[in-house]
């Protein structure tokens, strides 16, 4: 369940004057809440239902109701993985902006914006992943928040399984902000700025904006922003977790206790402007992005542990021109589209991003270089139905990208190879350097991207590769009556719009194919 109350107050002045001034205060508190559990029949049989009574007892009952956790109701012997949780975010921030109009044709503008948030994230996981015939008087004792632990069940045996909360989640994050260790007596000191010992993480700030707009006349306007922006930071789940790799760039590597703030630095250049007696409208923006600490969530079971985490990858930056355009070719004719070009890369990874991320210098992904959109409508009057009438041409083009920012794509070809028995036909982008999975253990004797000496995989990212749609449609709209008949994609191209390799084979979602139609509406006016 989601619940979200959001409250703003705002004072103005009278925005024609010399000086003018908006000013105000933005409150709000978000709460969701999330129970999941995931059902295996084959479990029991298989020995992850661990109880003491002949064939694994009955129904599991909660071990310990954890702080945050919304369902304590019994379960099934089949439960063998738990996900409950609680976050919440409440946000106070104080804002104003001021303006100068130093000329009728010119104003500057001066903005900040004044934030807290706290950020806490409560509950547990349950799962019986370490449980399998394990004896249950070898278990921890339940007041144990880490590790596998002694679970009762209704006829008063005790197992392990998905029940038993073996990561107390609010535990955990009020040991690291009040002692630096995960477990509250030892180990390594786990870094987690602004995480206080009540597990709450609180992050305040001052962001800031200066913009300016020129009326060369009345047609055409020139503008330039400098803007900083802001991504709140998070906590983890399994925060401090050591990764079971501990080779490489894995080594003394743990699950990071909170992703900090990623921070984004803009620039912007543009022009409005109707042209040519106004059958011309173009809109044009340059802009630069610079990102510190791009936070990016990943899911390494191989490496470093089973469950997602988010984590702060480095830096990166951003350019590129967006424009659009309208143009009234004739009284019936009418133009319109967009288009976007975009230069990104990463500028600098954390240490311990080197060999598992793409390496410094190589493109964002999901970001295309360029793509572009053009429409063309033709309005005429359908005398036979006293009718308005239309007939519509949309292409629309996108240029190849990358999936994901992890370098694991020659991975999850030899991981699909044994899955399917064959390649997935897709195109992987060598990106340079090495992934640090071992390829010893894990490659067939046939694989692909290997380094050299066999010891690993190259560092490759999946290719979303470009394409290009055509929609078309016809319609006419006959008093409250509107009728389209349209097709879209056409020319039936099969897009991929998106690769996944978080299940370490990859997930491909495409468009939907060749698709015709027929839409009615009615004006009840």
């Amino acid at each position: 369940s989601n619940e979200r109350t959001s409250h703003e107050f705002r004072i103005s002045s009278d925005p024609d004057r010399t000086l003018s001034f908006t000013a105000g205060i933005f409150i709000d508190d978000i709460e969701t809440n999330s129970s999941g559990a995931f059902q295996y029949d084959g479990a029991v049989d298989a020995g992850f239902n661990v109880a003491v009574t002949p064939g694994g007892g009955g129904g599991i009952a909660t071990a310990i109701p954890r702080e945050g956790v919304n369902n304590t109701s019994p379960r099934s012997a089949s439960t063998i993985f738990i996900n409950d949780f609680t976050r919440k975010e409440e946000q106070t921030a104080y804002f104003g902006e001021i303006t100068w109009r130093i000329t009728d044709d010119f104003a500057v503008r001066f903005g900040a914006r004044d934030y807290d948030i706290d950020f806490e994230f409560q509950g547990a996981t349950g799962s019986s992943f370490f449980c399998k015939n394990v004896n249950p008087a070898g278990l921890g004792p339940a007041a144990t928040f880490s590790g596998p632990t002694q679970g009762v069940r209704p006829d008063g045996t005790i197992g392990c399984d998905g029940n038993s909360f073996d990561n107390h989640v609010t535990q955990r994050l009020r040991n690291i902000g009040a002692t630096g260790f995960a477990n509250g007596t030892g180990g390594p000191v786990i870094p987690a700025k602004g995480l206080g010992a009540d597990g709450v993480l609180n992050q305040s700030d001052t962001i800031s904006r200066i913009s300016a707009d020129w009326h060369i006349n009345d047609d055409v306007m020139l503008f330039a922003t400098w803007s900083e922006g802001f991504r709140p930071p998070v906590t983890n789940r399994n925060a401090g977790v050591f990764s079971g790799n501990q080779t490489g760039p894995f080594e003394g590597y743990f699950v990071p206790a909170v992703a900090l703030t990623d921070e984004m630095t803009n620039y912007e250049l543009g022009v409005k402007g109707d042209f040519f007696d106004g059958t011309v409208r173009l809109n044009v923006t340059y802009y630069d992005s610079e990102i510190d600490d791009l936070q990016t969530s990943r899911f390494d079971p191989s490496n470093v542990a089973f469950l997602v985490f988010i984590e702060n990858v480095g830096d990166a930056e951003v350019r590129g021109v967006d424009a659009d355009f309208t143009w009234l070719a004739t009284d019936n004719l009418t133009i319109s589209g967009a288009l976007s070009w975009v230069d990104s890369e990463i500028t600098r990874l954390n240490p311990q991003l080197e060999g598992i991320a793409a390496p410094v210098g190589s493109e964002l992904p999901y970001t295309g270089d360029f793509s572009f959109n053009i429409r063309a409508r033709y309005d005429f009057r359908l005398e036979a139905l006293n009718a308005d009438a239309y007939f519509q041409v949309a292409i629309s083009h996108t240029d190849d990208s990358m999936a994901g920012i992890v370098g694991n794509a020659y991975l999850a070809e030899d991981v699909a190879r044994r899955v399917y028995g064959q390649p997935t036909g897709l195109k992987i982008s060598e990106e340079g350097g090495t992934f640090s999975t071992s390829a010893v253990a894990t490659a067939l004797p046939d694989s692909i991207g290997l380094t050299a000496d066999g010891q690993f995989f190259k560092s490759g990212r999946y290719v979303q590769e470009a394409y290009t749609l055509v929609n078309v449609a016809f319609g006419f709209q006959m008093e409250n009556l509107g009728v389209e008949l349209f097709i879209d994609n056409a020319t039936n191209e099969e897009a991929i719009v998106h690769i996944s390799t978080l299940d370490y084979v990859p997930t491909v979602t495409t468009n939907r194919p060749l698709t015709g139609g027929i839409r009615l509406s009615y004006d009840f006016d």
